[in-house]
Parts: C-alpha cells; structure tokens; sequence
C-alpha cells in the first residue's frame, strides 16, 4: 500500500501510479485528488477506515492534505505528512490534532515528524511541536523527516531532543535510501 499526504512534490509523485506494471495488487491510499490518476482510496481529514486490512486514521493537517496513522501486521506507524507546529503558544490547529489521537488511545511503534522545510518558520515552534507528540503520543521510535535536503539536520535534532525522552529510541537518516528494521519495539 502506497500513502501520499497531500499533493506537494516532496510528498508526492504520480509515478508512483506506474508501479502497478511491477506490483499488481498495489494499492493507493491519498489525502489528496490528483487528476486524471487510477484507481486510489481518497481519505480527508479525521477519517477512519480499514483498507485491505490496514486500520488508517487520519488527522487534518495544517498544510495541505492529512496525517496517517496505520496499523498493519501488528505494527502502528503515525507519518504526519506536513502537519507542524508554527506557533509556540500552539495557538493554531497543530495540538488539537495530536490530542485527536490520544483521545483514542493511539500510541506508534514509529512516529515520522517532521522537523524543518516547506517554509515551517519558526523552528524553535516545530521543535517545540514535535516534543509535544513525543511527550504526548509516546512512540517507541521516532524519525525526524522532511529536511528536503538538509539531513545534517536529523542527527541536530536527535541529539538535542534524546535525553529528554530516554524510553524513545531515535534514529537519525543520513542519506536517500538509509534503511532500518523495526523488530520487538526497536529499530536498526
């Protein structure tokens, strides 16, 4: 199953739509309408729906398009698209989602958070947002994602924020393509 957050080109490619050619049971599932695209699952904000037995939950983000939570064989991943923190008082919509999750008892194996690009702003305010997920949804692990070419920036991050959350373990990509395995509650 291939998830795209919403239409913006770091988040999504209509190539992806060629990859039925090799895999034939793919399926799509999209927080956006693309034109002229074949056949996808379209899910809008705070929507829950089982798909090919994939449990997905979405959240509204405060970019265009969703978050997914899924869970699937067992594992539960929460991918939050583009939705972050902006504002350090959290006076805009970025808490209320999060607590939209934790209101229904959700807690990731593995969170994907952003934590810079995409015009963010304020990067204190996204720090301070994605330390909110952490402190409040309790992932197991977390990966910060969406430098859009600025990866130095995971390893800055992981390093500021670890000791402050001693029961998350974090990994920090350094290139396109780094690959992990998630097995009994730990990544390598």
């Amino acid at each position: 199953m291939v998830f795209a957050s919403h239409e913006h080109q770091d988040h999504f490619d209509p190539a992806i739509f060629s990859w039925r050619a090799e895999i034939p049971e793919i399926s799509y599932v999209l927080g956006c309408r693309p034109d002229s695209a074949p056949k996808y699952e379209f899910m809008g904000a705070r929507e829950e729906r089982t798909i090919d037995g994939f449990k997905i939950t979405t959240i509204d983000s405060n970019d265009p398009g969703v978050g997914f939570w899924v869970e699937a064989d067992g594992v539960t991943v929460f991918h939050a698209g583009d939705h972050a923190n902006r504002w350090r008082d959290f006076s805009g919509p970025y808490r209320e989602e999060i607590d939209f999750l934790a209101a229904k008892g959700i807690r990731p194996d593995i969170a994907f958070l952003p934590v810079s690009g995409c015009g963010f702003g304020d990067q204190e305010a996204v720090k301070i947002g994605v330390y909110y997920v952490l402190e409040t949804l309790k992932p197991r692990v977390f990966m910060p994602d969406h430098a859009g070419g600025g990866e130095f920036r995971y390893g800055e991050f992981v390093s500021a924020c670890k000791n402050k959350f001693p029961a998350t373990q974090m990994k920090a990509p350094q290139a396109r393509g780094d690959r992990y395995r998630y097995r009994d509650g730990r990544v390598s």
